[in-house]
């Protein structure tokens, strides 16, 4: 085999081989967008954890993030409580803000988890307060499909 045909061959392999690579090493991104006209959901003052936005999701590793948007109007302070869910159980940690009183009061509670589904699910930004109604902004979703997902325990002080 001469000089120039085996660079060929080469050149091919090597097209091959990261042709393959960038195929196996895919990573795919999924996005659920606020709603139309604001698409404001009041959370009741019952202490039940409410829905304010969804993203449908295929088998798979992700690594996912929200802000969930929230605004209140009262004369005392109120925590507020958001989660990730799939299908309706609770995805890692509930993480809860305050939101300080008086008019127009807005806070963005960001929430993350990395996870494994063996089949499509719906992963759901919820939140829940007690003793008083407040209203979602308009909240996204992002999830990010990975082909590997290591998830470890972070710094505890």
């Amino acid at each position: 085999m001469s000089r120039k045909a085996l660079y060929i061959c080469l050149a091919i392999s090597i097209v091959a081989l990261s042709l393959i690579a960038a195929k196996k090493n895919q990573i795919s991104a999924y996005y659920a967008l606020p709603c139309c006209n604001w698409g404001t959901v009041v959370l009741p003052a019952s202490g039940e954890f409410t829905a304010i936005q969804n993203l449908s999701l295929p088998a798979g590793n992700y690594v996912a993030n929200a802000t969930a948007a929230l605004a209140y109007e009262s004369t005392s302070d109120l925590s507020v409580d958001c989660v990730f869910m799939l299908d309706g159980a609770m995805q890692g940690e509930v993480a809860r803000m305050t939101i300080g009183s008086g008019v127009n009061q807005l806070i963005s509670l960001p929430l993350t988890t990395a996870f494994t589904i063996e089949k499509s699910k719906e992963l759901t930004v919820a939140c829940r307060t007690f003793g008083w109604q407040v209203a979602s902004q308009p909240t996204s979703i992002t999830a990010i499909r990975v082909d590997n997902l290591t998830v470890q325990v972070g710094f505890e002080p």
